[in-house]
Parts: structure tokens; sequence; C-alpha cells
């Protein structure tokens, strides 16, 4: 397949091939004339010198990154891993608020930055929060979900509801990304998005018990697949 672009009534003529791109006289006496080629692989060099990309200090829990243009915007992708452990949520249920301490597991977040004439902008609707009882080793690995409140269950998507989130024009797009991370632990949880129950997790209230008697007892728990994604590689292909 080749397709011709003319560029203008003065100017020649490109032919875009596999074989890269030819420049033809479009007009007058010598019109049809071969007047030069450019090899594809000096073509991508050159878009990949003319796009720089320095992400700043990473921090040690990003292990993916990836930077994409999608509607004519460029977009930064990240997946952090967060080690099991104790972590504190904040739980309103009929006006009356708690504090729970809970043991987690392995926890994933999917962080999408959007690069606007605005700035950085968070995706809202691409923050995606998932779990598993071991370190993924693998894209293919199965995710599954974290049966807590402020997610859409086997989606795995993050509901910030009326919480914006803060954007400095001093961050970088992972700094962002990272800060997001812990500030979805600082929301309240209410009960607008309920859990699927998860047999050893029958309330918040019997969750911290277990947890402060046994923190590891979370990883031997049967955590429901996600039944939207099934896979990291098929939540990042999508997300």
């Amino acid at each position: 397949m080749v397709k011709e672009t003319k560029i203008s009534e003065n100017d020649c003529l490109f032919v875009v091939s596999s074989q890269g791109i030819w420049a033809i006289e479009s007009s007058g006496q010598n019109e049809g004339k071969l007047l030069g080629w450019s090899d594809p692989k000096d073509i991508v060099s050159a878009i990949q010198n003319s796009m720089p990309l320095s992400s700043g200090l990473i921090p040690p829990e990003c292990i993916y990154f990836e930077r994409r243009h999608v509607h004519g915007e460029t977009q930064h992708k990240f997946l952090f891993q967060f080690q099991p452990g104790l972590k504190s949520i904040k739980h309103t249920n009929v006006r009356i608020t708690t504090v729970y301490n809970l043991a987690f597991p392995f926890l994933y977040f999917v962080i999408v930055i959007r690069e606007t004439t605005q700035g950085m902008i968070p995706h809202h609707e691409k923050c995606y929060l998932f779990c598993t009882n071991k370190p993924i080793e693998s894209l293919d690995d199965k995710i599954f979900d974290l049966p807590i409140n402020n997610l859409y269950q086997g989606e795995g998507r993050i509901c910030w509801g009326d919480n914006p989130i803060k954007i400095s024009n001093n961050e970088t797009p992972v700094q962002i990304a990272r800060r997001i991370c812990d500030y979805f632990f600082e929301l309240n949880f209410n009960n607008d998005l309920m859990p699927d129950p998860v047999e050893g997790i029958v309330s918040y209230a019997g969750w911290q018990e277990e947890s402060l008697k046994n923190p590891s007892f979370i990883l031997n728990l049967k955590f429901k697949t996600n039944s939207c994604y099934k896979t990291l590689r098929k939540l990042l292909e999508q997300a």
C-alpha cells in the first residue's frame, strides 16, 4: 500500500511506502523526477530524538511506565506495587465514621496522567486498584478484586466521588501518580459502592481483629478474579 500526500502546488510530492519516503517533483519540466529518499530507520530516529523523555526520579514502587499519544494528547500510564502491610482507612456508616487498621495483600495501582495544554491532569476514569496474594511476575498474571468500598468491583476502577485531586505545576507525571496512590487511602470510605464478600472477611471490624492478631492472614484469602480484565496485560491495554 502506497499513500501519496501533496504538500503544496509549488512543492514536491511525497510518496510514503514500507521502503521509506520518496520525494518526487510534482510539476514543471521535471515533473516525476526523483528528488530524494529517506530510510525508515532515519525517520523513526528523528521522531524519537524530537520527543525527549525525562521522567525525573522514579519512586521504588513504580514497576511499569508507558507513554502514548491518544486523541491528540500525551498520556502517561504508571503501575505501582505496594508490599503487604497495615493501612488505615476511614469508613462512614450512617454518619458514624470509624478508623480501621487493616492488613492488605500486595496492592497495585494503575494511574493514567493526561498531558494537556492546561498542564498535567489525572485521568479520573482511568485509575485502578487491584490486589494479589503474591508479587506479580508477568503481565499475564491474574489480578484480583480488593474487597473494599470506593471501587467498582469486577473492574477495579476507583470512584473518586466529589473529591478533587490537587495538582501542582512543579510535579512530574510520576510524582502526581504516586501521590494519588496515597490520596486514595486518605479519602472517606462510604457504602455507595459495596465490596463483594470474601470468605474470611465479614466486616471491617472483623478484618481489623484478624489483622492485629496476624497481618499475614490476608495472604491466605481467596480473592475474586477481576472479571472485567482478568490479567494485568488486559487492564494495561485498555486503561
